[in-house]
């Protein structure tokens, strides 16, 4: 097909630990989700101002869609903080889509020795750290999202641990 770029895959990669407001979740990776979506019932437990957002939507016939929003709001993911913003959603899970790839400067690779997915990411210092995408089978996260995390260690190759990376971009 023209304009298919078949080096460009969207995704449900696994799982991450995040944390948002005061409350830490797994949260989906997809990397081919246009948006971040955030359940409506994390943004009322974490304290989360939600407003409608400025976005500039349109629908199908031109006319603009008023949606509400989570936006700005600080998440820490593998030791580094950035602002991300969310479109509050029924559900059960937090999705993590693009904007939050782009907002945390993430690289997806693939380690083959280790086979497992790693997911990189920068602090606003430059500072590289990594940690390892969960999948669903290795029962390292729960369904329903809203796991108290353990004491953090950093243990390489623990699933869901961050520590700095000696890889380059």
């Amino acid at each position: 097909m023209p304009g298919l770029h078949l080096d460009t895959v969207s995704c449900l990669l696994g799982y991450i630990q995040m944390c948002i407001g005061d409350c830490q979740v797994w949260a989906m990776i997809d990397s081919g989700l246009m948006v971040n979506l955030l359940p409506t019932d994390l943004v009322r437990d974490a304290d989360l101002v939600h407003q409608q957002a400025n976005i500039g939507l349109h629908g199908i016939c031109g006319h603009e869609c008023k949606v509400d929003g989570v936006e700005g709001e600080w998440v820490e993911v593998a030791k580094c903080k950035r602002r991300v913003s969310f479109f509050p959603i029924q559900a059960l899970e937090v999705i993590l889509g693009m904007p939050f790839l782009f907002a945390f400067w993430a690289r997806l690779k693939y380690d083959l020795a280790r086979r497992e997915e790693i997911l990189l990411v920068v602090d606003p210092q430059g500072v590289m750290f990594e940690t390892t995408i969960c999948q669903p089978s290795s029962r390292n996260w729960e369904e329903r999202g809203r796991t108290p995390l353990v004491e953090e260690g950093e243990r390489r190759g623990e699933k869901g641990k961050a520590h700095p990376s000696k890889r380059g971009f």
